[in-house]
């Protein structure tokens, strides 16, 4: 190595570590992890149970989940989860909400859906926390996935709180709703598979292992593996006289990309 590339490659890592001190004091919550994003919002019908499922999601360590609530509701969020772990919005501030929560995020999931909800998202007139993030994320292509169990007709959840003795019409209204948000490509599924749901989201990046020969580089680094994480491959094959810098492995580690040397 000589000591151009030395001097580089310290220069660089220097940087780095500056950038991410940087970053820490501006975003606490920041993490390299992918982020699941789940709005909170006060069901009577399917509360407790979204809690328990999402209390069982965040012990996931293959991804990041983010819990957002109204700030009127605060006291309701607290009996269920830390307040250190909520990131709280009051619901007349949601059009205030940084685009930086949506950074690194792969999916939003919405376990607390009630018919109002659906309604005014079909309708895309937003009132609520949970209703502006999903048309937001609508808007970034990021994938939605939303429980069915707080709107539709036929859920045992509804039939316990007595709510499924509407007229037909109204029950129609509601799947007419909920098959212009699958139109969309918004994903309904019911509560109790709500961790198997997210986790598949995230094991089908980890099956691809797709070879992709590189030449004519001497030192990999971040930004190689930065540019390379954009394919959405996971096996970086490099030839057998590459040096790759501390930071480039560090990246690569953080995006679970493999580098392989050629032989």
């Amino acid at each position: 190595m000589d000591l151009n590339n030395l001097n580089s490659i310290i220069e660089e890592i220097t940087k780095e570590v500056i950038r991410r001190l940087e970053e820490k004091v501006k975003n606490p919550l920041s993490s390299s992890l992918p982020s699941v994003i789940v709005p909170l919002s006060y069901n009577s019908v399917t509360w407790e149970k979204s809690c328990a499922e999402i209390r069982e999601l965040s012990v996931c360590h293959s991804f990041r989940t983010v819990l957002v609530a109204d700030g009127h509701e605060l006291d309701i969020v607290e009996k269920q989860f830390d307040k250190s772990s909520v990131e709280f919005y009051m619901s007349n501030q949601v059009n205030r909400i940084s685009p930086d929560l949506f950074t690194d995020v792969k999916l939003v999931l919405a376990p607390l859906f009630s018919p109002y909800n659906l309604g005014r998202v079909a309708n895309i007139t937003p009132l609520t926390i949970v209703e502006w993030i999903v048309l937001e994320a609508l808007q970034r292509g990021i994938k939605i996935v939303i429980a069915r169990d707080g709107f539709c007709p036929g859920s045992l959840l509804r039939k316990s709180s007595g709510l499924t003795e509407g007229p037909s019409a109204f029950n129609d209204l509601l799947r007419n709703h909920a098959d212009r948000l699958s139109s969309w490509g918004i994903k309904f599924i019911d509560l109790s598979s709500i961790r198997k749901s997210v986790e598949s989201e995230f094991k089908a990046d980890e099956k691809l292992s797709v070879p992709v020969e590189r030449k004519g580089k001497e030192v990999i680094t971040k930004d190689d593996i930065l540019k390379f994480s954009l394919s959405g491959n996971r096996v970086m094959e490099v030839s057998c006289g590459s040096i790759i810098t501390p930071l480039a492995r560090d990246i690569a580690k953080e995006k679970n990309i493999e580098i392989k040397f050629r032989v």
